[in-house]
C-alpha cells in the first residue's frame, strides 16, 4: 500500500503515464483495473486519456508497482513507455519547451532544473555538461515505491532525450545507484553532438571550390598570363566568402536577439507552467481530502449517500429538508449485564465487534447509520437519498441483523439479542451540532415514535408500526401486537411484530 506522506506535492504528468498505461495495460482485464485504481486515487479514468490532465503521484507509483507484479519484463515495458514519452506527439507543448533552447546540452542543462520544481522526493542536480557528454544526479530524499523502475525510467527518459532532434538515443553509464544501496544515482550520458553550423562550412568549402573552378576556367582558356590568371582565381571566392561571413554575421545576430526573445519567452511560460502546477497540486490535494473522506465514510455509508455529501454546496454540507424516511433502532438486549461482569477492555471490544457488524448489514441494505447510543443503533432509510422503498429495505435489514446477532452469538459463546423498532414518516434531515463539529441526522415524531417500537418489542423480535406494514409485502406474516402509547402523542398506535 502506497501511503500519502510517502510522497508529499509529487505531480506527474498524464501525458508522460500515456504511453505506460498504452504498453503495460493494453487487456480490457487491465484496463478494467486501471479505471478501478483510478478512482481510488480521486481520478477520473477519463482524464487518463487528457495529455493536459495531471494525476496524483500514488497513481504513479501504483502503475510502476503493477507492472512490476504483471510484466513478464518488467524493464522492457518502461523502456518502450519512456521512449514512447519522448516523441513529440506526447510531449506536446514540453516538446517546444526543449527545442526552444537549441540543442540537447541545453535541454539536459534545464533538466534537473525543472524536475526540481516538480517534484520534492529528491533532488538532482548536473556536474558536467559538454557538447556531447553530461552527468546528471538524483539524491533520493526517502526511499520510493518501485524504486528500481522509477530510476530505469529516469534513465530511460534521458537515453530518449537527444531523439527530440532526430538524433540517436544516448548511452548512458550508471554504475552508481541508489538501488543498490548508493547514496544517489548518478547518470553519465553521451550522445552525438547536434551542430548547427554545419550548413556554414558545407557552404564555405562550396565557395573555395567555385574559386577553383573559376581558376581552372580562365588558366584553360588562356586569355589571361598566368600570373594574372592566378591572382584572379586566388580573389575571387574572397567576395563570395567576404558575403557569406556578412551573412552569417547578420545571422549570429539575429540568432542572439531571437535566442533572448526565446529565453524571456521560455522564462515567462515556466512562470505559467508553475501556476499551473501548484493549480494542479491543490487540485491533487483536494482530491486526495476527498479519497479519504469517501475511504472513511464508506465504511458505513453507501457510495451513492457519500457522493450526495460530497456535491452538496460546502463539500459535504448539507441543508435542512423535509423527507420521508425509514427509521430503525436496535438495541442489543443483555448487554448491559454483560459490561457489569467484564472489564473495560472487553466490554468495548465485544461492543465494537457487535455494532460493526450490525453497520455491514446496513449498509448491504442502503441504509445509513445515523448514529449509535450506547449498546444500541439508529439506522435511516431514505436520507440523505430519497428510497421509495425503504420500509421493505429496512424490514429485510432487521431480519438480517437478528441472523448476524445469532451468528456472533455462536463465534463468541455470548447471549445477546436483539430488540428493534422500525417507523416510517415524514422527518428533518440535515446537518445539526456546533460550528467546528456536526454529524448529519433525522429528527421529528418519525424518530421518536421508531425508539419508543424498539423500547417496547420483546428481545429477539422486530416491532413495527402500521405505517411501514402497508408499504411491505404481507404475505410476510406481520402478527399483530395491539396498541403502544407514545410519549408526546395523543391515543395509541397500532403495532406489528415479526420474527
Amino acid at each position: 500500500m502506497i501511503e500519502d506522506h510517502e510522497l508529499p506535492n509529487l505531480r506527474a504528468r498524464a501525458v508522460i503515464l500515456r504511453p505506460l498505461l498504452h504498453t503495460a495495460f493494453a487487456s480490457s482485464e487491465q484496463r478494467a483495473w486501471l479505471s478501478g485504481f483510478a478512482r481510488e486515487c480521486g481520478v477520473s479514468p477519463e482524464s487518463l486519456e487528457d495529455p493536459n490532465a495531471w494525476v496524483p503521484a500514488r497513481f504513479y507509483y501504483g502503475l510502476f508497482r503493477r507492472v512490476a507484479e504483471t510484466d513478464p519484463d518488467p524493464a522492457a515495458a518502461i523502456r518502450r513507455a519512456a521512449a514512447e514519452a519522448m516523441t513529440p506527439a506526447n510531449l506536446g507543448t514540453l516538446h517546444i519547451l526543449a527545442r526552444a533552447f537549441g540543442t540537447p546540452s541545453s535541454a539536459f542543462s534545464r533538466y534537473p532544473v525543472y524536475l526540481n520544481s516538480l517534484q520534492q522526493i529528491g533532488r538532482y542536480e548536473l556536474h558536467v555538461l559538454n557538447n556531447g557528454a553530461a552527468t546528471i544526479s538524483f539524491t533520493p530524499s526517502r526511499k520510493l515505491p518501485c524504486q528500481e523502475l522509477d530510476c530505469l525510467y529516469r534513465r530511460s527518459a534521458l537515453e530518449a532525450m537527444p531523439t527530440l532532434w532526430g538524433l540517436p538515443p544516448a548511452r548512458i553509464t550508471h554504475e552508481c545507484c541508489a538501488v543498490k544501496g548508493d547514496p544517489r544515482c548518478i547518470y553519465e550520458i553521451s550522445w552525438v553532438p547536434y551542430r548547427q553550423r554545419r550548413y556554414t562550412w558545407i557552404a564555405a568549402g562550396a565557395g573555395l571550390a567555385m574559386g577553383a573552378l573559376v581558376w581552372t576556367g580562365l588558366a584553360l582558356a588562356g586569355k589571361m598570363p598566368s600570373n594574372a590568371v592566378l591572382v584572379s582565381a586566388l580573389l575571387a571566392p574572397w567576395p563570395v566568402l567576404g558575403y557569406m561571413a556578412a551573412s552569417g554575421w547578420l545571422l549570429a545576430r539575429q540568432l542572439k536577439d531571437t535566442s533572448q526573445l526565446m529565453t524571456e519567452q521560455v522564462t515567462a511560460l515556466e512562470r505559467e507552467l508553475r501556476q499551473v502546477w501548484e493549480k494542479c497540486g491543490e487540485i491533487e490535494r483536494r482530491a486526495e481530502d476527498e479519497a479519504k473522506i469517501r475511504k472513511v465514510f464508506q465504511r458505513y455509508v453507501p457510495a451513492p449517500v457519500v457522493q450526495r455529501l460530497l456535491d452538496e454546496e460546502g463539500r459535504g454540507h448539507l441543508k435542512g429538508e423535509a423527507l420521508e424516511v425509514t427509521v430503525l433502532f436496535a438495541d442489543l438486549a443483555g448487554f448491559t449485564t454483560y459490561s457489569e461482569k467484564h472489564p473495560p477492555d472487553a466490554v468495548m471490544a465485544t461492543a465494537n465487534r457487535y455494532l460493526s457488524r450490525l453497520a455491514e448489514v446496513v449498509n448491504t441494505y442502503g441504509g445509513v447509520v445515523d448514529k449509535y447510543i450506547g449498546d444500541s443503533l439508529m439506522a435511516v432509510f431514505g436520507a440523505p437519498v430519497l428510497d421509495p422503498f425503504g420500509p421493505e429495505k429496512a424490514v429485510n435489514c432487521a431480519q438480517h441483523l437478528l441472523k448476524a446477532v445469532r451468528e456472533m452469538n455462536a463465534e463468541t459463546g455470548l447471549d445477546f439479542q436483539l430488540r428493534i423498532g422500525i417507523h416510517h414518516g415524514p422527518a428533518v434531515a440535515g446537518h445539526v451540532g456546533a460550528s467546528d463539529r456536526q454529524s448529519y441526522t433525522v429528527m421529528g415524531d418519525t424518530v421518536n415514535l421508531a425508539q419508543r417500537l424498539q423500547i417496547s418489542g420483546d428481545p429477539g423480535k422486530i416491532l413495527l408500526s402500521e405505517a411501514v406494514r402497508r408499504r411491505c409485502d404481507n404475505s410476510r406474516g406481520f402478527q399483530p401486537r395491539g396498541e403502544i402509547a407514545v410519549r408526546g402523542r395523543e391515543g395509541q398506535i397500532p403495532a406489528y411484530e415479526l420474527d
